[in-house]
C-alpha cells in the first residue's frame, strides 16, 4: 500500500472538484496535507472533507487550508471532527491580499469549542474530539487574535477552547 508522510499541494489551483477526487485517498494515506494557496476551495469543498475526516482509516495529523468560510461552514467543518482520532493540527490561512476578510465570528469558533468538549450528555462528552491540539491561522498566534475585543472573546469561548486544546495536548488518546 502506498503511504506518504506529507503531501504538499500548495498553489496547485485545486478547486472543490479536485479536492473531492483527492481527499479520501489522501486523508487515508498521508499524515500532512498542505492545501494552502488553493484559493478555489470553497465551503462546498470543505464539506467533502467531512467523510474523510470521520473515517476510521484517516491518518491525517496536520491539515493546512486557504479558505474564507463563515460561521455556518465553520460549524459544518467542526462537526466533521467529531469522532476524528487523527487530526492534531488545523491551520487555516487567511490571505488579505486575495481580498478575503475574516468571516468566522465568535459563533463559528464556539462550534469548535463544542466539538472539543460537548457537555450536553455524558455520551457526547465521551464522543467529543480529544485529538485536536492546535487550531490557528497562519497569520495569527491563536484563533482569538481575530477579534478586536479579546477580553470578550476569552470570556465567551477563549478560555474554554484554549483549555480543551491544552487538555488534548497533555493527554493524547
Amino acid at each position: 500500500a502506498l503511504t506518504l508522510d506529507e503531501l504538499c499541494l500548495r498553489k496547485c489551483e485545486i478547486n472543490d472538484e479536485g479536492l473531492q477526487g483527492l481527499i479520501e485517498r489522501a486523508a487515508n494515506n498521508c499524515k500532512v496535507i498542505n492545501l494552502s494557496g488553493n484559493y478555489d476551495i470553497t465551503a462546498l469543498g470543505l464539506r467533502n472533507l467531512h467523510t474523510s475526516l470521520q473515517s476510521e482509516r484517516c491518518r491525517l495529523k496536520r491539515l493546512h487550508l486557504n479558505t474564507s468560510i463563515g460561521d455556518d461552514d465553520a460549524e459544518i467543518f467542526a462537526r466533521s471532527l467529531v469522532g476524528n482520532k487523527s487530526l492534531k493540527h488545523l491551520r487555516v490561512v487567511y490571505d488579505g491580499d486575495y481580498g478575503w476578510e475574516h468571516s468566522i465570528t465568535l459563533a463559528g469558533w464556539f462550534a469548535f469549542s463544542n466539538v472539543l468538549c460537548d457537555t450536553s450528555t455524558v455520551n457526547n462528552t465521551y464522543l467529543s474530539n480529544h485529538t485536536l491540539q492546535e487550531l490557528r491561522d497562519y497569520n495569527y498566534e491563536t484563533y482569538w487574535d481575530y477579534f478586536e475585543d479579546v477580553e470578550e472573546c476569552e470570556q465567551i469561548i477563549g478560555r474554554n477552547l484554549a483549555s480543551y486544546l491544552q487538555l488534548n495536548k497533555a493527554h493524547p488518546q
